[in-house]
Parts: C-alpha cells; structure tokens; sequence
C-alpha cells in the first residue's frame, strides 16, 4: 500500500511576471499560456501563484488620445483566468461573472484538481456556493450533487463554503 505523504511545513508558491503575457498575441493564445500555468501549479500542489505586477512610468508621450480605451493590465487577465480555472465547473456559472476576459476559456482543459469533484465521487468535503435562503434559520447550497444541500445556518447568497457531507446526500433519490 502507497504510504500518507507527509504534510508540507512551507508553502510551495510559484511567482512569475504578469508581463510574461506580452509574448502572446491573442486572447486564445493568453488564455492557453495561463491554462498551462495552472496545470502545472495543480500538478506541482502549489498552495499559490503570486504574480508580479509590472511598475507602470508616466508617460513622456504625454496625454493619450481622446477614446483610446486603457490597456487592461495583464495582472488582471490572469488573476481572472486562474480563479476561474480554480473554481470547480459544478460553481463556475454562479461564482464567476461573464467577462471578456473569459472569452476563451472554452479552448481550456478541465484541471481536474482534488477539489474538483464530480457528481458521484465519494468525499466527506465538497465545496459548495449559497443557492439561496428558505427562512431565516437556513440554506440550501450548490455541492455538484443531485439536490442542493441544507445547512442550518443562514449565509451570504454566492459565499463559497466548504461543505461536510453525510452518507444519504449523495444519493440521487
């Protein structure tokens, strides 16, 4: 039998530039390079990916033209990508709002974190988002299973929790 791997006493972070986006040209192509950045974090069991921000100078071209749109930072686009890819698909369409960066994410394969569990996997943990409120007392939350989840405790519609799960939740009747 494989033996428990020992927990880490540090935490493995990767840091890399933000700016490290200028060498693509395309949405798609941004997009893919973040994908495989999140892939090896996830391999990897990296706890965070730290992104380093440009320093922005002033310019010395002086004002920019009337209805020139800003350049969106690249921090941005990756911070928006990464946290999409780390939310399991079952919360994706109720935790992470449309956005033009997200246009192609749809090129990206699922990571298949631990975290991610599917609809008949067994683990005493799920995450979940609040659906909604049935009473002051209550919750029903979104866990990827069959019927959402009430816990008896009211909270924040949209908060991201982490659900422990009895036995008879996860069966489909």
């Amino acid at each position: 039998s494989p033996e428990t791997p020992k927990p880490r006493l540090a935490t493995l972070s990767i840091a890399l530039p933000a700016d490290v986006l200028s060498n693509c040209q395309t949405l798609e192509l941004k997009t893919l390079l973040i994908g495989q950045v999140a892939r090896a974090a996830c391999i990897y069991e990296a706890d965070e990916v730290v992104l380093l921000a440009e320093c922005k100078k002033e310019s010395s071209l002086g004002p920019k033209a009337v209805g020139e749109r800003p350049k969106a930072a690249p921090e941005d686009l990756f911070a928006r990508v990464l946290q999409y890819m780390e939310t399991p698909q079952y919360l994706r369409r109720q935790l992470v709002p449309m956005h033009a960066h997200l246009r192609a994410v749809g090129l990206l394969a699922p990571l298949d974190a631990p975290h991610h569990l599917r609809q008949r996997d067994r683990c005493p943990f799920r995450e979940g988002a609040v659906l909604d409120r049935p009473g002051e007392e209550a919750c029903l939350v979104n866990c990827g299973l069959p019927r959402p989840l009430r816990l008896d405790r009211p909270l924040e519609k949209n908060m991201r929790v982490t659900v422990k799960v009895r036995e008879p939740s996860f069966s489909s009747s």
